[in-house]
């Protein structure tokens, strides 16, 4: 079974020490201590809070909603992004927070949490932003949602024992590798380069259209699409683009 790893990015503020207990589908993901500190809450929450307060992991098909709760206790904890990897076939290994897309009021955004609420009291996020909403949750408050996952993009380990065809992809040494012939088995895609090829990453062009999960370079950083993205748009749309990473 392939294994696909989540994380939980957080981090809470005015107490020196904060602990949390995460329960998602009825089990015990994680209970213990976060990262924190005795400045204020940030009025506006971005880098200062990307910290990785717990992972798990989930079967890499698994598609569907599970109930997830997270009692703080200590400081007031900002809940951020949810990342996994196998969001992108260019890039499986690479974290992003493409986990699920849904739509409020006609608009697409990103966002794995539906049906939020703080101590039963129901709460709705805007939708200014379409990556997901950050919520805060004070000491002594319980978060709860349905936490809602796509099945992660995949392709077959490779294998040594097998013919593999034209336009087969695989995964080999941590990289995805598209086949241009046949190729015979036990032929590693290291090992001919007239088969094998790494999955491209394109440079960006302002002018050309792109699919979901596109991935582009752009000045020494690598973009992914969130949606389908029509010529004329800018890379710094985060709309169409997540944030750059470097490769």
């Amino acid at each position: 079974m392939t294994v696909r790893n989540f994380q939980q990015q957080g981090k809470a503020f005015e107490s020196a020490s904060t602990s949390v207990v995460v329960i998602l589908d009825g089990q015990l993901i994680y209970s213990g201590p976060v990262a924190s500190t005795m400045d204020l809450v940030p009025i506006q929450p971005g880098s200062d809070v990307d910290d990785t307060a717990w992972s798990w992991t989930m079967p890499a098909d698994f598609s569907g909603s599970q109930t997830l709760s997270i009692q703080v206790t200590g400081g007031t904890f900002i809940l951020a992004a949810s990342v996994a990897d196998r969001c992108s076939l260019a890039s499986p290994d690479s974290y992003m927070s493409l986990i699920y897309q849904q739509s409020i009021d006609d608009v697409q955004v990103w966002d794995p949490m539906t049906d939020v609420t703080i101590d039963e009291a129901s709460h709705t996020r805007g939708t200014d932003l379409t990556g997901q909403w950050y919520w805060t949750i004070l000491s002594g408050q319980t978060f709860s949602a349905n936490f809602n996952v796509t099945a992660g993009v995949t392709a077959p380990d490779w294998a040594a024992d097998q013919t593999y065809p034209a336009q087969a992809l695989v995964v080999y040494e941590n990289q995805v590798w598209i086949a241009g012939a046949s190729s015979p088995a036990g032929t590693t895609p290291t090992s001919d380069p007239t088969i094998w090829f790494t999955l491209p990453v394109a440079n960006w062009n302002i002018n050309a259209t792109y699919n979901y999960l596109a991935r582009v370079r752009h000045n020494d950083l690598t973009y992914t699409a969130l949606q389908a993205v029509p010529a004329g748009t800018d890379i710094n749309d985060t709309q169409y683009w997540n944030q750059g990473e470097t490769p």
